[in-house]
């Protein structure tokens, strides 16, 4: 991690996490991945010592480190700030991101969007629609993965205007593995509708028996008919995607689609 040359310089980084376990050497791992990380005068070896240190310590120690690269200039150094960030202190990293997307780009937004899909609320929803929309090829793919975790735990409103662009990318012309994958987020999200459709059914059936006030029944009932019907629609969308789908591999994925 000592050589002139910045290829050997990241071999060094992306060897040294045999070493970072090692409790004679864990320390001295450490502090030269912190060194590098902070100045040496490549970004790619700033970005792969950043890298390395989240991966090998993920432990708070490194949180002023993370907030000094998230100033670098270089976008791919701040970026893998931000995943670091993320290891170590989540309320943090959310924080950096709110702070970073002022900078409007594309490279950090992804990441961006990553952190919001992990550990965002309901204001965070119109920039990942935005983003998910805009984003193109594996990284679509990727943020797929942590946005439908995000969509099964916000309200019916956002989830229906997320819908439309998952069913285009089912529908697309990406790779087989990639339509079966906006499927099954769509597939998931019907059934966490459905749980939440039953729930309300129950509890309006308990207030009604319990004579409670009527404004919270009619409230309550308004909410199941509007979650219903939208899973209702996601469940015709599967049902057509299944229908027009000509690729062997999905249509055989989809038949054990439940």
């Amino acid at each position: 991690m000592n050589d002139k040359y910045s290829g050997v310089r990241i071999k060094g980084i992306k060897n040294s996490s045999t070493f970072a376990k090692k409790d004679e050497t864990k320390s001295l791992i450490k502090n030269k991945l912190s060194e590098l990380a902070l100045k040496d005068a490549e970004s790619d070896v700033r970005a792969a010592a950043i890298e390395a240190l989240a991966a090998s310590f993920a432990d708070t120690s490194l949180v002023p480190l993370y907030n000094n690269c998230l100033r670098d200039s270089s976008y791919t150094v701040v970026k893998q700030a931000l995943n670091g960030y993320v290891k170590c202190d989540k309320a943090g990293a959310l924080n950096a991101a709110t702070y970073l997307v002022k900078q409007n780009n594309k490279i950090i937004n992804r990441s961006v969007a990553n952190v919001y899909a992990e550990f965002g609320n309901e204001s965070h929803a119109e920039f990942l629609l935005k983003s998910f929309t805009e984003t193109n090829g594996f990284a679509k793919y990727s943020l797929l993965q942590k946005y439908s975790e995000y969509l099964k735990r916000m309200p019916v409103d956002i989830i229906e205007k997320a819908v439309p662009a998952i069913q285009a990318m089912a529908q697309g012309k990406s790779a087989w593995f990639v339509k079966l994958a906006a499927t099954n987020t769509l597939n998931d999200i019907a059934k966490k509708l459905k749980t939440k459709s039953d729930d309300l059914e129950k509890e309006i059936k308990t207030l009604k028996a319990d004579n409670q006030n009527s404004a919270l029944v009619i409230s309550q009932a308004l909410e199941f008919d509007k979650t219903q019907r939208l899973q209702q629609f996601i469940e015709r969308t599967i049902g057509d995607i299944k229908a027009n789908e000509t690729d062997e591999q999905l249509i055989k994925a989809y038949k054990e689609l439940k």
